[in-house]
């Protein structure tokens, strides 16, 4: 499979530029990792502390090194805003699978960016040799299930005790795309 070992190629659709994440990025995705109704899709906490977010992003550029991953941000070509970040994870080049994430910011709430950029995402995965994607939407996350179901994943189960969140286990629902 074509995948590059260490960083995300850039994508552009009509109205968005995904670009490789770096640690760069920290301060800009700090606003939307502190934001709870963002990060709720993950099954996180907010993040208080930018450091925290320094944390977080240096993770998934060590991540992407390993070549399991590619992590992009999600910028509008009208204005360069940062609306959100998206990535492929767990990326198994025998197996061709992989798993879809993202997180969209309040600037990406009801513009389709997060469809926008995801399907990007998911043309990219399908040029590159991967035959299935999976995505996790905790349970009740609506907003996540509605795009993730908008890309033509299929629901496959439910996962019990997938994320932690405020200190108790929430089951997350499994989705699955064959290429």
């Amino acid at each position: 499979m074509g995948f590059p070992t260490d960083r995300a190629p850039i994508l552009e659709t009509a109205r968005l530029r995904l670009e490789p994440q770096t640690v760069d990025d920290a301060d800009a995705l700090f606003p939307i990792l502190r934001d709870p109704a963002s990060v709720g899709i993950w099954g996180w906490a907010q993040v208080e502390d930018p450091e925290r977010a320094v944390e977080i992003v240096s993770g998934q550029a060590a991540e992407a090194r390993t070549g399991r991953a590619l992590h992009w941000t999600i910028r509008s070509l009208a204005n360069d805003t940062l609306t959100g970040c998206c990535d492929l994870t767990g990326i198994d080049r025998k197996l061709r699978r992989a798993e879809l994430g993202f997180l969209l910011g309040p600037a990406a709430k009801n513009q389709g960016h997060g469809l926008e950029a995801l399907q990007a995402v998911v043309v990219y995965a399908a040029t590159r040799g991967i035959r299935r994607l999976q995505a996790c939407a905790p349970l009740g996350a609506r907003a996540a299930e509605t795009l993730i179901e908008a890309l033509g994943f299929s629901e496959v189960g439910v996962l019990r005790g997938q994320v932690e969140r405020d200190g108790e286990r929430r089951d997350g629902r499994l989705y699955s795309l064959t290429l």
